[in-house]
């Protein structure tokens, strides 16, 4: 839970520092919630901000991202780097104005320009529902147009597969691989599956998959990441110890401390819990309350005005 004015002198670019790990993540999620804008974060290394990047990533299906440095990681030959796919994730989410993320990088990711500047026009995406008429053809010719690389198993991203009835694809924004069966042109069902043991996951009814057109080997009018939007929020983090700072401006007197305690309740009840809570609410503070939707139906919506998120804390 965070105070308003907190969160309202955050969005002004003052200093924060004093954020442990947990607290910053829900603190982020908050603020983009609260304030429909990206937030940047500039870390100092590619590793520091893979650390951080890895910890938050289960926290939120699409809302953390990461964009390294174009040569962070070795490149494999006849395989995606690493690097490519994190950025080209972030860059499709992005470009898409219904989406608001926190983008992890550093200053030399952030700020280097070598985006083209028509990345924004060049997006393309199709879509995939159950029940509907595709040609498997119209979609392979989409998926070379991405760059796609046709095998005979799909198990690294950018790549496809057709066999009979079954359309395998591996999006490089994806974590896991699309199986898309068909009854002659209609799509039956829509799965995800493991690319190692080539195993369903989960089901789904509609998937959209968007990717960048091959752009023209001649452009030389380029961009940085931040150049792309018009409207973000963008801080530098230092970590010390297990806490953490986030510099908007470089100025002492903006400065503030978190000093966030968490609430431990021992032998009291649940009625008394929710009083305690309450306290906090009348004095500014939002609350937000994180677990499995099963539980919801615990917390009477009458006594707290609390917001319900289904996201894993701490994996867990």
């Amino acid at each position: 839970m965070f105070n308003r004015s907190f969160v309202v002198s955050f969005l002004e670019n003052q200093n924060t520092f004093g954020f442990n790990k947990d607290v910053l993540v829900c603190f982020l999620d908050y603020v983009i919630f609260q304030s429909e804008k990206n937030i940047f974060l500039e870390f100092d290394s590619d590793q520091s901000a893979r650390e951080f990047y890895d910890y938050c990533f289960d926290f939120k299906d699409g809302l953390f991202l990461f964009y390294p440095t174009q040569d962070a990681y070795e490149t494999v030959p006849g395989f995606m780097s690493e690097s490519h796919r994190f950025r080209k994730e972030a860059l499709l989410s992005l470009y898409n104005p219904k989406i608001k993320n926190v983008c992890i990088g550093t200053s030399e990711s952030l700020k280097a320009k070598e985006i083209p500047k028509d990345t924004g026009i060049t997006i393309s995406r199709i879509v995939f529902e159950t029940g509907q008429k595709v040609e498997r053809d119209y979609v392979s010719s989409f998926l070379i147009k991405w760059r796609y690389e046709r095998v005979n198993t799909t198990t690294q991203p950018g790549t496809f597969s057709i066999r009979g009835d079954v359309l395998d694809v591996f999006p490089a924004h994806l974590q896991n691989p699309i199986r898309i069966l068909f009854d002659f042109d209609l799509i039956e069902t829509i799965t995800l599956f493991s690319p190692s043991n080539q195993r369903s996951i989960k089901s789904l009814s509609r998937i959209v998959i968007n990717d960048i057109n091959r752009p023209d080997k001649n452009i030389v009018d380029k961009v940085s990441l931040l150049d792309t939007l018009s409207s973000y929020i963008i801080k530098k983090v230092f970590k010390n110890s297990n806490t953490y700072k986030l510099v908007g401006k470089n100025r002492n007197s903006d400065e503030l401390v978190v000093n966030f305690k968490g609430l431990v309740f021992k032998n009291t009840s649940f009625k008394e819990r929710i009083a305690e809570l309450k306290k906090y609410e009348e004095r500014g503070f939002s609350i937000y309350v994180y677990g499995e939707k099963e539980n919801r139906p615990i917390f009477p919506d009458n006594n707290l005005k609390f917001l319900w998120k289904e996201e894993n804390l701490n994996k867990g």
